[in-house]
């Protein structure tokens, strides 16, 4: 009987070692303790592949020129996997730009949004909405990305002629240097110094527009250090055309002067003293509405 025994008790012992897997760790090393896996619901995974619902984006009520500076508003519209989710604006300045965040809104029930940013740059200006949502895919929490594509915008900026290099001037009594019209200060001035600009004499100062401006404005008169009895006349010349802007302009409040300088090259600025009195003739605040730096 307990020979019988014997052999069949050997045999399952010998089954159970061959079943068994034992790792031998050599002396003075440290065993590696076994990786406990992560929950299945650890941490949300991107989706991979594009995702399905459209995000479609146009400018709302955009203005006839967009100024560096002011707000553009953006309507959108999703489908009805996005309602109730919040959408992102970016903003990009020139093709190597960096997209950054600059406005947010949420989804409403007719799977539209209003949303808006502050422009910045000149030139172009690129524009996209993104939005993320978290499903659940093959047990695992999923983030699925959308985004719409780029909308393009033109944006100009104000350059003031004080900031720029002139091409040319007439004599080096051409100043940029602040003045006063009437008691308002005009930081951002061009025109003849405060001495010996009188009698028929003649200054100007050239600079570029290059096509890439599209309006000038100023405040042209004769600043308050000027003589009393001093007048002067002021012209703008585009290219070969001569504007007399503004004529027999003495002391006293300023007058505003905007012309269109699209598709032109460059612009003088001129004065003429048109008495014996010594004139300080000021375009105030002179500057150009451009879409890149003239």
């Amino acid at each position: 009987m307990t020979r019988t025994i014997r052999p069949a008790l050997a045999a399952i012992v010998l089954a159970v070692c061959a079943a068994l897997t034992i790792t031998t760790v050599p002396p003075g090393v440290a065993a590696v303790p076994t990786a406990t896996p992560a929950p299945v619901d650890a941490a949300p995974v991107a989706a991979r592949g594009k995702p399905k619902v459209a995000i479609k984006l146009g400018v709302y009520r955009a203005p006839a020129t967009i100024v560096t500076g002011s707000r553009l508003r953006f309507l959108g519209r999703t489908q009805k996997a996005l309602r109730g989710k919040k959408v992102s604006l970016q903003r990009k300045v020139g093709k190597k730009g960096s997209w950054v965040t600059v406005g947010a809104a949420k989804v409403n029930s007719k799977q539209r949004f209003l949303v808006s940013g502050v422009v910045t740059g000149v030139g172009a200006v690129y524009w996209k909405v993104t939005a993320k949502k978290k499903v659940r895919k093959n047990g695992r929490k999923v983030t699925l990305r959308y985004t719409s594509k780029q909308v393009g915008t033109a944006v100009y900026g104000w350059f003031y002629a004080a900031d720029q290099q002139p091409v040319a001037v007439s004599w080096s009594d051409w100043d940029d240097l602040p003045r006063t019209i009437g008691g308002v200060r005009y930081s951002k001035s061009v025109g003849t110094d405060a001495y010996y600009f009188s009698d028929g004499d003649v200054e100007w100062g050239d600079y570029n527009l290059s096509y890439r401006c599209k309006t000038f404005t100023a405040q042209v008169g004769l600043d308050d250090e000027s003589e009393t009895g001093a007048k002067a006349d002021f012209y703008v010349t585009l290219d070969d055309a001569r504007t007399r802007v503004a004529s027999g302009k003495g002391l006293g409040a300023a007058t505003s002067v905007t012309m269109d300088v699209a598709s032109r090259l460059r612009i003088r600025l001129e004065v003429e003293a048109v008495t014996q009195y010594d004139a300080v003739a000021t375009f105030g605040d002179a500057k150009f509405l451009c879409r890149g730096k003239p």
